[in-house]
């Protein structure tokens, strides 16, 4: 497909979340290949989009597209319009130079974008080396010839897309839930979370990906383990049996060979960065089964009514913490680093309470309380609301359709809201979900990148939606429009981390020009810290990019901010020129702020952000 040729799209892919690139050879067969491939994810509701190596730029596809499949080919024959030519017989297979010159372009540019590139691999053992975090997905009997690879592959491929969607869906709703006190709610929505790590970590290849997951796994653990107190009304029962389910499977992820504490296994690695993934895996493991037991505890306390405080580490765990520590010390550094001994868990919430509160709840036992007549209102309102989209379904992907969504967004928005008010914490984790699939829908459409019209706009404010901003942030993500295809990865890992972050697109709704300034500046007094992402440093002579950063570096300088961190992100390009110029290149105030490469934040950035 030529460069600025759309993708071929059938009308049943219209209404999907799922948008990506297929990055193929330019010879007969590999098209063809990569139009079967297309076909079965287009019966999926994929939107898929095929480019050949001849004909796009890698650094555009990059820019354009957040999940490219590589499609490695490498039979030893192609046809042509007189029949079959045979490229070798020597079994070995081929590639065309461009291809693979393109490729090597397409890994870097991925890495510099942070985006997610995905192999498929004919004859893999004659394939050249993959960067060590990239999937590698083979064809079933090593060709696509066998009548089985499609189907596997396509489902392979889903699976990802599917999981990485649901668990966007999920963060954005914790992220909603922690503003609140509906502690059952936000603990269900982690409970949920945790089931789709637990799966894609079956799946995972890449080492440096699982170690990814084992830290969003102990995020998640994190969660639980604050959030969870000692009641004992039926809601909480329930979500306490919940939470002990969700526990279970650690035990099977600790014996990962990621984990492995044999001598032989630790000496076989043999490279730095191999070593130090498994220090993290090890110290991840302890921090794992600390907020387990933590976690064990208060679900205990809640079973209990108060009547148990404290339980002792069982086994596997407590064998399994005192192996990981042992390594840690033979292996890495005695001063552990800030592992301890396992840490007391804090005087259960019933402990505070009063004998006859006690009483009161046992009392109470299990029962349900019914929904107040307001809450039945507003459950009739969701329900109704609910069948728009179901009525979204027989639209198409124009004008039209991203006008009834956002205005039906509106809607949810409001009624989240009131909800917020009144306390009618059940229908507003709906509300939240609901936003999140809606707002998945809108990124993926072409149109959604249009503004909104004046009557659209006229109904927010009629709203009260004029200023969407409230509450604390722990980031504050600063950017030009150019490089929102980064700000959009940035904006998801920090997420899974469990960060407040404001990012403009997803945070505000359509203001106008007055409202967004006002909403901006909010937000950067109500932000601990400061991202700012660059990809070209011309971008720093963007309006509202150098007044973010001018307001925030002021208010560290004024001390109304002595905690923050202040931090540039930028692409290889951008780094070498701040280290060729010794940061002459940058304005002088913010010289002294820290500055990461993209395609290395992920494993520097947390411990920033979560002082």
């Amino acid at each position: 497909m030529s460069e600025g040729t759309a993708p071929r799209e059938s009308q049943s892919a219209r209404n999907t979340y799922y948008h990506i690139a297929i990055f193929h050879q330019s010879r007969v067969i590999s098209v063809r290949k990569a139009y079967r491939l297309h076909d079965k994810l287009e019966k999926l509701n994929v939107i898929v989009g095929l480019y050949d190596a001849k004909s796009i730029d890698p650094e555009k596809l990059v820019k354009k597209y957040n999940t490219i499949v590589l499609l490695y080919d490498n039979c030893n024959c192609d046809y042509t319009d007189d029949g079959a030519i045979f490229l070798g017989n020597d079994g070995t297979g081929s590639f065309e130079p461009e291809f693979l010159q393109k490729c090597s372009a397409l890994f870097e540019a991925a890495e510099n974008r942070d985006k997610q590139i995905i192999v498929i691999a004919e004859l893999r053992s004659v394939c050249p080396e993959f960067p060590k975090d990239i999937p590698v997905y083979e064809a079933e009997d090593g060709t696509f010839d066998c009548p089985h690879a499609y189907p596997k592959l396509v489902g392979q491929i889903y699976a990802l897309l599917n999981t990485e969607k649901n668990k966007e869906r999920l963060y954005e709703k914790i992220a909603e839930l922690k503003k609140t006190e509906y502690r059952y709610g936000l603990a269900q929505a982690v409970c949920e979370l945790c089931a789709l790590l637990y799966s894609e970590l079956e799946a995972e290849q890449s080492p440096q990906k699982r170690a990814g997951l084992y830290d969003e796994l102990r995020s998640c653990f994190t969660e639980l383990s604050r959030h969870i107190g000692a009641y004992c009304d039926g809601e909480a029962i329930q979500t306490a049996h919940q939470i002990i389910a969700t526990l279970k499977p650690l035990s099977g992820v600790l014996e990962h060979p990621d984990f492995s504490v044999e001598p032989a296994d630790v000496e076989a690695l043999t490279e730095p960065g191999e070593q130090m993934l498994r220090f993290h895996n090890w110290e991840c493991g302890v921090s794992l089964i600390d907020l387990s037991h933590i976690t064990r505890t208060e679900c205990a306390d809640t079973f209990t009514n108060g009547d148990v405080r404290s339980i002792p580490l069982q086994e596997p765990f407590l064998t399994m913490r005192e192996q990981f520590k042992e390594a840690l010390r033979k292996y890495r550094n005695p001063a552990m680093h800030g592992l301890t001994e396992l840490p007391q868990t804090a005087p259960p919430l019933a402990q505070q309470r009063s004998a006859e509160e006690i009483r009161r709840l046992k009392t109470e036992g299990a029962q349900e309380q019914p929904l107040s007549d307001e809450a039945q209102k507003l459950r009739s309102i969701a329900d109704f609301m609910k069948q728009g989209n179901k009525l979204f379904e027989s639209i198409g992907a124009d004008k039209n359709a991203v006008e009834f969504l956002r205005c039906l967004k509106t809607s949810y928005e409001r009624l989240k809201n009131y909800c917020e008010i009144i306390g009618a914490w059940q229908i507003y984790t709906e509300c939240v979900d609901s936003l999140a699939l809606l707002n998945q829908q809108l990124e993926t459409m072409e149109e959604a990148e249009t503004e909104p019209d004046t009557a659209e706009t006229g109904f927010k404010a009629l709203l009260g939606l004029r200023s969407a901003v409230k509450g604390e942030f722990d980031v504050f993500l600063s950017y030009k429009h150019q490089d929102e295809d980064i700000v959009k990865q940035v904006y998801r890992f920090l997420k899974s981390r469990m960060l407040q972050v404001f990012y403009d697109r997803q945070t505000l709704p359509d203001l106008s020009e007055s409202d967004y300034a006002e909403a901006i500046f909010n937000a950067i007094d109500h932000s601990r810290h400061f991202v700012v992402v660059l990809s070209d440093l011309e971008y720093l002579q963007s309006h509202w990019v150098k007044e973010e950063m001018r307001m925030f570096h002021h208010e560290m300088s004024e001390g109304r901010k002595p905690d923050a961190n202040f931090i540039m992100l930028v692409t290889n390009s951008v780094y070498d020129e701040i280290i060729r110029t010794n940061k002459a290149c940058l304005p002088i105030t913010y010289r002294s702020c820290e500055i990461m490469r993209i395609s290395e934040y992920r494993d520097r950035i947390e411990k920033y952000l979560t002082k």
